[in-house]
């Protein structure tokens, strides 16, 4: 590699190559480990495609239409070390001109490349450790891919321990993030304020599952920091049991989000409880949630595990009351393996007045999928699966609108330890 194009690197990105070059001067002299730690490489991939249609009274309707995918491959470990890349794209497939990007695509339904992942990955004494660009999956930080092409991905380091029985500690400092339609990854701190300085992300958490047949149990707790912008902390808890061939369960869970230091990102001081309860049988499904804001909204920059999701519609406003019920059933008791149905309606109120007035909101999403993995065709069309959701939203005070969202994919996997 020339000078020329390493001058062109960050600083990061020329210590992971180190990295990964002194680790293969280290075990140089054994060929034969490399060459069986690549043969080993594991390859997951989803080819895709999405129309996402959202269309407002009296404004322009936005929208994408594109095909792409994920390639991701890890290699095999040597001596606990492995190395993986994840590869995404998104094109442009006959989207409409005249519409706003919606997401899918760059802006002006552009198409693009992105190395989402590329991290050296080490596992010794009950603990992975990974550096370099890589997804993640916390309450509040996460990938949230839903409803894009590619995920959120984040630049850093994360530390994952399971040493204590049925629980798992983890760490996380964050510098970079590329999100769904970015090509590269740009400083955490742009997405609170782009003229500010510099800070990291810092995340630790613990989560605890107990083992129990007739008791479900486990709870989690998770805390969020970046200097001069968040303070973040969140836990959850899930009870469940099982009553005949019922299944039993609630989740409460509890976020309190203030700003920090210069507040680079606003003066804000609110919390978000609620949670859902649900039962399932016989391929039926239902649920309840419930959500309370207080009286600053909600920063969900990172991805999100607000307690009242629906498809378009997030409780996350100031002094919202927010109300979904959930009902989802999976045909194959009726001799239709694989096809899936759910309806949802959800009611979000605001205050009448005062400085957190705003439009009250309800919404209603219905959705169906089918999945080839279950169904009687399957076999050369195993992971296929296509999927479409549609969402009225009904404004009291603001123009109403309809989202549309239409997904086929494919996934596939191959290679690995023989």
């Amino acid at each position: 590699m020339s000078s020329k194009h390493l001058s062109g690197m960050s600083g990061r990105t020329k210590l992971l190559i180190a990295a990964v070059c002194t680790m293969f001067s280290f075990q140089a002299f054994a060929a034969d480990n490399i060459a069986d730690m690549f043969q080993e490489t594991s390859v997951e991939g989803k080819l895709l495609y999405r129309f996402n249609d959202l269309k407002m009274e009296n404004s322009t309707d936005a929208s994408d239409s594109g095909i792409g995918g994920i390639l991701a491959a890890k290699t095999g470990s040597l001596h606990g070390v492995s190395l993986g890349v994840t590869f995404g794209t998104a094109n442009n497939a006959y989207s409409d001109k005249d519409d706003f990007s919606y997401g899918v695509l760059g802006d002006g339904h552009q198409s693009f490349d992105s190395m989402k992942e590329y991290y050296v990955q080490g596992e010794l004494f009950d603990t992975t450790v990974k550096y370099g660009a890589q997804q993640i999956s916390t309450p509040w930080v996460n990938d949230d891919i839903y409803p894009f092409m590619l995920p959120i991905t984040y630049r850093g380091a994360s530390l994952v321990n399971k040493s204590i029985s049925n629980t798992e500690i983890h760490a996380y400092y964050i510098t970079g993030i590329s999100m769904w339609n970015e090509s590269g990854f740009k400083d955490i701190m742009e997405t609170a304020n782009p003229t500010a300085d510099s800070e990291p992300l810092l995340i630790g958490g613990i989560k605890y599952n107990l083992p129990s047949e007739n008791l479900k149990f486990s709870a989690e707790g998770w805390t969020y920091h970046m200097e001069n912008f968040i303070n973040n902390n969140y836990v959850r808890t899930t009870i469940g049991t099982k009553l005949g061939e019922w299944n039993v369960y609630v989740t409460p869970s509890y976020l309190k989000q203030s700003s920090t230091g210069d507040e680079v990102g606003g003066d804000f001081d609110t919390y978000q409880y609620g949670g859902v309860a649900g039962v399932d049988a016989y391929g039926f499904n239902a649920s309840l949630y419930y959500a309370k804001t207080g009286d600053d909204k909600i920063f969900r920059g990172w991805g999100h595990s607000a307690a009242v999701p629906a498809q378009f519609l997030v409780s996350e406003r100031a002094e919202e009351k927010a109300m979904m019920a959930y009902a989802g059933y999976e045909f194959s008791k009726l001799g239709m393996p694989g096809v899936y149905a759910a309806v949802t309606y959800a009611t979000f109120d605001t205050p009448d007045s005062g400085v957190n007035k705003a439009s009250d909101a309800s919404e209603v999403d219905w959705n169906l999928m089918y999945d080839f993995n279950d169904a009687v065709l399957k076999g050369a069309l195993n992971g296929l699966h296509l999927e479409v959701r549609y969402a009225q939203i009904d404004y009291e005070d603001d123009p109403d609108m309809t989202e549309l969202h239409v997904i086929a994919s494919y996934s596939f996997a191959f290679g690995g330890k023989k």
